[in-house]
């Protein structure tokens, strides 16, 4: 594969995700599965010498694609299943722009993907969905951090990312809060009435899974 030139089985696989993304814009959310899922098979069945970085970039594209359409289905196991697909593809690609002289830290250059922030929220609302509060948090933590905060790269879309991420932050401190007091979701209620008493023990429940005081004050601004 000449480098920065895109082969046949690539430019397929892109025609499919354009066409699964306008299936999408008219709710038909089972046509839009479909052709990510024959886009994924094109790219699988390419040979090893066309998987550049517009490869992997694709691919990226083609499992956020299919796990934001599985999440508009309510597939919960096909969530999990095409979030884990879409942090593999994000592993080789990053392992092949470091070759290339990266030097940005896995979870840092993750964060130049928009894409990854939707993942990750998709992911943690089904784990949340399931019950699976402790490993939703594990899960956002990977792109927030937790002992230390990982930090935003230097981007021109800077302004998106901190909006994304303040966005994650919101979800995590919600989590947190359904273990610290759960009676605060037992009413049916659109806007939740958090107390002092409340946001202490919430505050105290983040200490207690590890985080930095720090990590409790800045999720809940």
């Amino acid at each position: 594969m000449v480098f920065g030139v895109k082969t046949k089985g690539l430019r397929e696989a892109e025609e499919l995700v354009e066409r699964a993304v306008n299936f999408s814009k008219e709710g038909k959310y089972n046509e839009a599965y479909k052709s990510l899922a024959e886009a994924h098979e094109v790219l699988l069945s390419l040979p090893r010498d066309e998987q550049e970085v517009e490869y992997f970039k694709t691919l990226m594209n083609v499992t956020y694609g299919l796990t934001a359409t599985s999440y508009n289905l309510n597939l919960s196991n096909e969530v999990l299943k095409w979030s884990g697909k879409y942090m593999d593809a994000a592993k080789k690609l990053y392992k092949m722009v470091r070759e290339k002289g990266e030097s940005f830290s896995f979870p840092l250059f993750i964060k130049t993907f928009p894409s990854a922030y939707l993942v990750w929220e998709f992911k943690a609302r089904i784990l949340q969905e399931l019950g699976r509060i402790h490993d939703a948090l594990e899960s956002l933590d990977e792109i927030l951090g937790k002992e230390k905060d990982i930090g935003l790269p230097f981007t021109p879309y800077l302004n998106v990312l901190e909006g994304y991420e303040a966005y994650l932050r919101k979800i995590r401190f919600l989590l947190v809060a359904r273990l610290a007091a759960p009676d605060l979701f037992e009413k049916e209620e659109e806007v939740i009435q958090i107390t002092e008493s409340d946001r202490l023990r919430i505050i105290d429940k983040y200490v207690e899974l590890g985080y930095p005081k720090e990590a409790a004050l800045g999720d809940f601004e």
